[in-house]
């Protein structure tokens, strides 16, 4: 006897779902991982360029 989803009808449905990505969230642990890893590093240099990127960004974005 088959035990398919069809013979039991209180089964959940198993059809997989697309998880729905945040992308600027993910852009943005993405930068601070990068951030956090210049930190580590003491490439206080590179953390500079970082933050005058997400400026221009910033302003780029309010106009």
């Amino acid at each position: 006897m088959s035990t398919g989803s069809s013979d039991n009808p209180s089964a959940p449905d198993q059809s997989p779902v697309d998880p729905v990505i945040d992308i600027q969230a993910s852009a943005a642990r993405a930068l601070f991982a990068l951030f956090m890893s210049n930190v580590d590093a003491g490439n206080d240099a590179g953390n500079d360029e970082l933050i005058a990127l997400m400026d221009q960004r910033r302003y780029r974005s309010l106009n």
